[in-house]
């Protein structure tokens, strides 16, 4: 059964990115036990979608990343500071139990056209 949600909707300039994980189209989980493949077949996936918009990774305005475990927050950071241009996205970390076995990290964005970044 398709599930009835989306992955991505544009309104106006603002593209609102709904929960990526690192699953193929069969939903078979990729990089089981790999947290940092994991965060990079999602940045890649995160990457398609902004293309499909017409936007890039400088495009990002906030991240809501979840996590299976804090003691990978460190590891995040890392992969993140690697993988995400600057200036960085607004962003938010939580840990989470997962409902799909093995999924060990997903994120939400959003991206706008017009980003401004405010210090």
């Amino acid at each position: 059964m398709e599930l009835p949600i989306n992955q991505a909707v544009l309104a106006g300039e603002t593209l609102y990115i709904g929960g990526v994980v690192s699953t193929d189209y069969n939903e078979n989980v990729l990089e089981k036990g790999n947290f940092s493949g994991q965060v990079k077949v999602v940045i890649k996936k995160l990457v398609d979608i902004l293309n499909s918009a017409n936007m890039t990774l400088d495009n990002l305005v906030f991240v809501n990343m979840y996590i299976s475990k804090m003691s990978f927050l460190e590891e995040l950071n890392d992969l993140y500071a690697i993988l995400i241009p600057e200036p960085y996205p607004a962003r938010k970390v939580l840990e989470i139990k997962f409902t799909i076995n093995d999924i060990m990290v997903e994120l939400t964005a959003i991206a706008s056209l017009k980003k401004k970044v405010i210090t």
